[in-house]
C-alpha cells in the first residue's frame, strides 16, 4: 500500500507485516521510498509435505506433525523408528525388544482404533517403503499424516495414519563435503536386583519354618557360611560348591560399542543439482555373540534438461548382517532369570555350570549361530514437465524399482553343560549335553520386486487474492515374491553346508513359494485458498486392492476439509503481538485392509496326505472357508485443530481434538456349527470400535543474540 510519513532525515525505517521478514530502510532524505517485502521462508514459506506433494503450512487444512534434518539425526539410534517418540504429536512409539537389528518401535498413530493391523502407511519419497533402515543423516524429514484431509489420497491404506520420510536432495552452490559421526558405549540402564546365595538359602530355610518344616531345612549352617563366605569373597571360600551366581550381571558384558558415520556431499548449479551419502552404522548386542552392521548409500540427482523439463533419479538402499547365538534371546533371558544364585553359571576353572539341564553360557556362547544377511535398494526415476500453454500446470511420471533379498542360516550344534562332582577330591566336572543329539541346518532365500507406478498431473495458480489448486494421481503397485528354505538333520561332520547333512529322507526337508500382490488406486486433492484467509480442500481416492473378490475389490474414501485464518481478518490487525491463529476442520473416511489376502477363498493345505501301496501320496484339504464378502474396515475420522503463534514466533501452540469410527473389523462369526461340518467359519467384517483424543506441541524459541538461541517442544497425546 501507499503511505506518507514524517521522519527525520538520517532515521531508519522498520517495516513489519505478518508472514514476511522486517524491513529496515534508511531514509537518507529520500521524498518516495518504494519498499518490496520478503516473505519469510520460517512462516509464509514454511513447507510441509504431503500426500503426492507439499503445501505452505500457513494455507494447509490437514493436521500434520513434522520433524526436520536438525532433529531426526540428533538421537543416537540405529533404527530411526526409536527416534520419533515424543517429538511428534500424536505419535506413540513401543520398542519390543532392544536386541540389535530387531529393535525398531512399533508406532501408532493417534492411539489404537481397530483389533486388527494398527500400524501406519510408511512412504519414502513418494513410495511405500521400509524406513527403519534409512540413515537418519540421510532424511530431510519426517512427516506424520493424521487426519482425513491428510491421508485421504492413500485411500485403503491410511486409516492407520501415514509416515512421510523425505531423503535429502542437492543445493544449487559450490560442492559441500561434510561428516558426521559418533561413537559411544551401552549399558543397560538397569539390572534387575536379586538376592545372593546367603540371601537365598536363608529364604529358603525361612520358607521351610513358615510351612511347618523347621526340622527340614534346606541348608544347614555350615551351608549357609560356606555360602556367605563366598559372597564376602573370603580366601577360604568354595565357589564352585557353594556359588554366588546372578544370570544377568555374570552374563552382560559392559561397553557394548554402538557407531555411526556418515560421509555427504551436495551442490550443483541452476541447472543440475547432486547430493551423495555414504553411511556405516554398528551396534554390539549384550553379549558378544550377537551384533549388527549396516552399510547405507544414497544418491539424489536432479536436471532441468529444458526450461520446462525436469528429471530426478534417485539410487539408494542399504546392506545389513545380523548375527545371533543359535538360541533364541528369548531362550537365554529366560534361563538367566530363573537360574537360582545357588547354582554355578561358570565354575572356577571356565567350564559352564547347568540349572535344569540348561547352560547359559552355553546358550549363548556354544549354541550354534544365525545370520541374517540382507539387501535392499530402491531406485526412482522421475519426470516432470511444464505445461506452459497452461499457466501452472504440469505433468510429472514416476517409476520406482525396489528389489530385496534375504538369507537366513541357522546352525544349531550340541551344547556343552557341566555337573559337580563334589564327592571326588579334587573336584569332578561331569560333561552333559543339551540342544539336539547332532548338529542341524536350517537355510533360506527370500527375494522380492517392488514396482511402482505414478502418473500426476497438478494445477497451481493465483488470481489476484484467490489460488487454486488441483492434483491427480494414478497409481498402481505390483510385488512379486519368491522364497526356497531346506533344512537338514543330525550332521555326523560339523560343517555347516546343506550337502553335508544327513542323507536319511527323515532328516531331510525342503521348501518354497512365491505370490504376487497388485493394486492400483485414482487420488485426487482440489483447494481453494482466499488470500491466506479461507482455505478449503476436497481429496479423495478410489482404490482397489488385491486382498477382495473380484467385484468388491474397489471403494471410495472421500475427505474434507476447511481453514481460516483470523489473523488476517481486519478485527486482528491490530493485535501486535499475534502472529498467527488459524482453525482447521476436516471430515472424511479412510480404509484398513482387513485380515489377510485371499480370505474371500476357501484355504487349503497340502502334503503327504496317505499311503498308497507303501508310497507317500500328496494330497489338500481344506482347512477354512471362505467369505466371499469380506472387505476392508472403514474409518470415518473428525478434526479440529487450532494452531497459535505469539511474539514473533517466540511461543507456538498447535492443538487438536480427533474423533474416529472404525467399522467392518474382522471377527470371529457369532455363529456354531457341529464338529461333522469339518472346518472352522471365515471371519466376517462385524466389529466396531470408536476412538478419540487431543495431542497438542508447544515450542518456545527465543534468540539471545546471533550466537545464542534457546528452544524447547513439548508434546502430549
Amino acid at each position: 500500500g501507499k503511505f506518507t510519513l514524517s521522519l527525520p532525515s538520517n532515521g531508519v525505517l522498520a517495516v513489519t507485516y505478518v508472514g514476511f521478514s522486517t524491513k529496515n530502510v534508511a531514509v537518507n532524505n529520500q521524498n518516495s521510498i518504494r519498499i518490496v517485502m520478503e516473505e519469510d521462508s520460517e512462516v509464509l514459506e514454511e513447507v510441509v509435505v504431503v500426500a503426492y506433494g507439499t503445501q505452505k503450512k500457513i494455507s494447509s487444512t490437514a493436521a500434520v506433525s513434522s520433524m526436520k534434518t536438525k532433529d531426526v539425526a540428533q538421537k543416537p539410534v540405529i533404527n530411526i523408528s526409536n527416534s520419533l517418540a515424543g517429538r511428534m504429536a500424536g505419535v506413540i512409539a513401543k520398542q519390543g525388544s532392544g536386541e540389535p537389528g530387531a529393535d525398531g518401535s512399533d508406532l501408532r498413530i493417534r492411539g489404537v482404533a481397530t483389533l486388527g493391523n494398527q500400524s501406519p502407511l510408511v512412504v519414502v519419497d513418494g513410495v511405500p517403503r521400509d524406513f527403519s533402515r534409512i540413515d537418519p543423516n540421510m532424511i530431510e524429514d519426517i512427516t506424520i499424516l493424521k487426519d482425513a484431509a491428510a491421508v485421504a489420497p492413500y485411500g485403503m491404506a491410511g486409516a492407520n495414519g501415514v509416515v512421510l520420510v523425505t531423503t535429502k536432495k542437492g543445493k544449487s552452490g559450490a560442492p559441500v563435503l561434510s561428516y558426521n559421526g559418533y561413537i559411544g558405549f551401552q549399558n543397560p540402564t538397569r539390572i534387575t536386583d536379586q538376592v545372593n546365595s546367603y540371601e537365598y538359602a536363608l529364604m529358603k530355610n525361612e520358607a521351610a519354618m513358615n510351612a511347618g518344616y523347621p526340622n527340614y531345612y534346606a541348608y544347614s549352617q555350615h551351608d549357609l557360611e560356606m555360602y556367605r563366605k563366598t559372597c564376602a569373597g573370603d580366601p577360604d571360600a568354595d565357589p564352585d560348591r557353594y556359588p554366588n551366581s546372578n544370570g544377568l550381571r555374570d552374563l552382560v558384558q559392559n561397553n557394548s560399542v554402538i557407531t555411526n558415520h556418515n560421509l555427504q556431499l551436495s551442490g550443483g548449479s541452476d541447472k543440475f543439482q547432486y547430493y551423495v551419502s555414504l553411511g556405516y552404522s554398528y551396534q554390539e548386542g549384550m553379549w558378544s555373540t550377537t551384533d549388527y552392521q549396516r552399510f547405507n548409500v544414497l544418491a539424489n540427482l536432479s536436471v532441468d534438461a529444458t526450461k520446462y523439463t525436469k528429471i530426478n533419479l534417485s539410487l539408494g538402499g542399504w546392506h545389513e548382517k545380523k548375527n545371533y547365538p543359535g538360541a533364541d534371546t528369548g531362550d537365554i533371558m529366560y534361563q538367566a532369570y530363573r537360574t537360582p544364585p545357588i547354582s554355578a553359571i561358570q565354575y572356577s576353572n571356565g567350564l559352564w555350570g547347568q540349572y535344569v539341564g540348561k547352560s547359559l553360557f552355553g546358550l549363548t556362547y556354544r549354541s550354534g549361530y544365525r545370520q541374517e544377511p540382507a539387501d535392499q535398494l530402491n531406485t526412482s526415476l522421475s519426470v516432470e514437465q511444464q505445461l506452459p500453454f497452461i499457466k501452472g500446470l504440469s505433468i510429472k511420471g514416476v517409476i520406482n524399482y525396489d528389489p530385496y533379498r534375504v538369507k537366513k542360516k541357522k546352525y544349531m550344534t550340541p551344547i556343552p553343560v557341566y555337573t559337580l562332582d563334589a564327592s571326588q577330591t579334587p573336584y569332578q566336572y561331569m560333561e552333559g549335553f543339551q540342544g539336539p543329539e547332532k548338529p542341524n541346518l536350517e537355510q533360506s532365500f527370500e527375494e522380492s520386486v517392488s514396482m511402482t507406478y505414478q502418473g500426476m498431473i497438478n494445477y497451481s495458480r493465483t488470481f489476484g487474492k484467490h489460488t487454486v489448486t488441483g492434483l491427480g494421481v494414478i497409481e498402481a503397485r505390483e510385488k512379486n515374491v519368491w522364497n526356497m528354505n531346506a533344512k537338514r538333520l543330525n550332521y555326523n561332520i560339523n560343517i555347516d553346508e546343506i550337502n553335508a547333512g544327513s542323507s536319511d529322507p527323515a532328516d531331510i526337508s525342503n521348501g518354497g513359494t512365491s505370490w504376487k500382490e497388485r493394486q492400483v488406486g485414482y487420488a485426487f486433492r482440489l483447494g481453494y485458498n482466499y488470500d491466506n484467509r479461507y482455505m478449503a480442500e476436497v481429496s479423495g481416492r478410489y482404490d482397489g486392492h488385491y486382498y477382495f473378490a473380484p467385484g468388491k475389490r474397489f471403494g471410495f474414501f472421500p475427505a474434507f476439509s476447511l481453514g481460516w485464518n483470523l489473523r488476517e481478518e481486519s478485527f486482528m490487525k491490530d493485535i501486535e503481538w499475534m502472529d498467527k491463529l488459524k482453525l482447521r476442520l476436516s471430515y472424511g473416511e479412510s480404509g484398513n485392509l482387513a485380515g489377510s489376502s485371499y480370505q474371500y477363498m476357501s484355504d487349503y493345505g497340502f502334503g503327504n496326505a496317505v499311503n498308497l501301496g507303501g508310497v507317500p501320496t500328496m494330497g489338500m484339504w481344506e482347512n477354512l472357508q471362505g467369505n466371499p464378502n469380506i472387505t476392508w474396515e472403514k474409518a470415518k475420522k473428525f478434526d479440529f485443530g487450532v494452531e497459535f503463534s505469539i511474539l514473533n514466533g517466540i511461543l507456538s501452540l498447535e492443538a487438536d481434538y480427533f474423533y474416529e469410527k472404525r467399522s467392518n473389523m474382522l471377527m470371529a462369526p457369532n455363529a456354531l456349527v457341529p464338529a461333522e461340518y469339518g472346518i472352522p467359519l471365515s471371519q466376517v467384517n462385524a466389529g466396531r470400535m470408536h476412538n478419540q483424543g487431543i495431542d497438542l506441541s508447544l515450542n518456545f524459541n527465543k534468540r539471545i543474540n546471533k550466537d545464542w538461541m534457546i528452544s524447547a517442544k513439548g508434546t502430549f497425546t
